[in-house]
């Protein structure tokens, strides 16, 4: 099991976009200590008590995450609605990264 520190989310003027990247970007870097390791899973980091609006954790978590050597990559949600908006997030990144490639 990997373990993360999750910032608070504040007012977003306080360097907690850069913090919760950092986080995610941690846990990612388990990878290089065990390369056997073949997947890593995440939950939506942030989004309850610690206040982080869901459309900004989301478009930041998938930034990071698609930067991962793991084989598979998983964001485990618990509602359709937090899915919907990852999944939105996720789009999001893929149509700007083709857009790059034209």
């Amino acid at each position: 099991m990997v373990h993360t520190v999750c910032p608070r989310y504040i007012d977003g003027h306080r360097g907690e976009r850069k913090l919760l990247a950092e986080g995610y970007r941690s846990a990612l870097s388990f990878y290089d200590e065990v390369p056997n390791a073949g997947s890593i899973s995440f939950v939506s980091m942030g989004t309850g008590v610690y206040r982080w609006p869901l459309e900004l954790a989301a478009e930041i978590a998938i930034e990071e995450l698609a930067k991962s050597k793991f084989e598979t990559t998983a964001m485990c949600v618990v509602d359709e609605a937090t899915r919907n908006t990852y999944q939105q997030a996720y789009d999001n990144l893929t149509s700007v990264n083709q857009s790059k490639k034209v």
